[in-house]
């Protein structure tokens, strides 16, 4: 890690996430609890990023219903690397998880004061089951924009048949969005590939899903238009499998956060 500027960067752009090792291993160095069973616990106001890292290292007793948040050395050996290595080097530069929005000015021009929050239940989200067509009409449509990533991905990565039907094979987008970042972790692919799928490729193909979805559906394209010239924001807690998707927090937190620090949708 020292060696390597690139990997070193890369840990830099975690911030100050949680890392966590699940990777099937001696107890001791890996986490028994998923980053599932963690978010969840961190959406309860008396459960803190703290109260994690301290029943971690063992330096608090964690309560018994959750004795089982122990181990994960590694992932604490790479936050102290990261800490240190934040502290020791001169650049702030780090990786962007996604490239930057290049229309970001041309933007700020056209929306409003107001401000509307969704999440991944909206219709505004590739999630949602609307179905799709690519193709000809004698091909069966494809049962949601999340269907339509995850053949672009299939086709980006040159993933073998079997990981690509069984990716595509449940109608259900959760599934195919979760099969799909699974498969993508396990391919062994460069860390280049990888860093080009998560800047831009899954961003081109998430705007020509969602494009397709608006146009073949127009009361869907209609609650689109309805929102005027609001500020659209996906509000979600981070999380591995949606990177830089979402702005990292619930909506009401987001609320609440702009209101202190005083600043408007433009900025």
């Amino acid at each position: 890690m020292t060696r390597n500027d690139a990997l070193q960067q890369l840990l830099l752009s975690t911030g100050h996430a949680i890392i966590i090792d699940r990777v099937e291993g001696d107890p001791q160095w890996v986490s028994e609890v998923d980053e599932f069973e963690l978010q969840h616990l961190l959406t309860k106001q008396y459960i803190t990023p703290v109260n994690i890292i301290d029943w971690m290292t063992e330096r608090v007793k964690p309560p018994a219903a959750l004795s089982r948040i122990r181990g994960n050395k590694t992932g604490l050996l790479l936050m102290e690397l990261r800490a240190k290595l934040a502290a020791s080097l001169s650049t702030q530069n780090r990786i962007p998880l996604v490239s930057p929005f290049q229309s970001a000015n041309e933007l700020r021009t056209l929306i409003t004061s107001h401000m509307i929050c969704f999440t991944s239940e909206s219709v505004f989200h590739f999630l949602y089951p609307a179905q799709i067509r690519t193709g000809t009409v004698n091909e069966p449509p494809l049962p949601s924009p999340t269907h339509f990533i995850a053949k672009q991905a299939i086709r980006y990565f040159g993933l073998c048949k079997e990981d690509a039907e069984w990716i595509l094979e449940s109608p259900y987008s959760v599934d195919c969005w979760h099969r799909m970042n699974t498969i993508i972790e396990q391919s062994g692919a460069s860390l280049d590939k990888i860093q080009v799928w998560y800047m831009d490729e899954r961003q081109r193909a998430i705007k020509a899903a969602l494009s397709l979805m608006f146009e073949q559906h127009s009361s869907l394209l209609r609650a689109l238009l309805d929102t005027n010239d609001a500020l659209l924001v996906y509000c979600c807690r981070f999380a591995s499998i949606d990177g830089e998707l979402s702005i990292g927090m619930r909506e009401r937190d987001l609320r609440a956060w702009l209101f202190n620090i005083d600043i408007d949708t433009k900025q």
